[in-house]
């Protein structure tokens, strides 16, 4: 014969009480991706770049916020980052201090949060005159058909 359950006791419906109460207040993401650091989850931020990893691809950073007055100054105690923000298009030589705008892509193995920034090149020089319709300037962007007329141009038509 099987054995008899316990009574039921005031310390047996205390324990009842507590686990009730501590997986009511589970945190709540169902994203089903992994779980960062607390506070790492802002979707983006400005920081000014610090240095470059010894492959050339990651940055290290320190955040910063617009002073009012057109510059940009850091928080204390200093927020940094170290070399876990990457360029997009894969720029290199991108002066340190520049200002970026760096967004939350992922979390590593470690938890530790994953940045990305897309860096603007300064265009030397002026472009020569173009054609929209040529592939090294725009390519097929614009006037593929005659406004009016809705036929297709010459000579990039289809």
């Amino acid at each position: 014969m099987a054995d008899k359950p316990a009574a039921f006791s005031k310390p047996f419906a205390k324990r009842i009480i507590n686990a009730v109460d501590a997986v009511e207040h589970f945190a709540q993401d169902r994203t089903g991706g992994r779980r960062g650091q607390p506070g790492a989850t802002e979707e983006w931020f400005w920081a000014a770049l610090l240095g470059l990893s010894s492959d050339g691809l990651r940055y290290s950073w320190y955040r910063v916020r617009p002073d009012g007055r057109g510059g940009w100054q850091g928080y204390d105690p200093a927020v940094l980052g170290e070399h876990n923000a990457i360029e997009v298009n894969g720029h290199r030589g991108i002066d340190f201090g520049t200002v970026v705008k760096l967004h939350l892509t992922d979390f590593d193995q470690d938890g530790k949060p994953l940045y990305s920034f897309e860096y603007q090149a300064p265009v030397q020089g002026r472009l020569p005159i173009h054609d929209h319709r040529d592939n090294a300037h725009g390519g097929m962007a614009f006037a593929c058909y005659h406004p009016g007329t809705a036929i297709p141009q010459q000579p990039y038509s289809i």
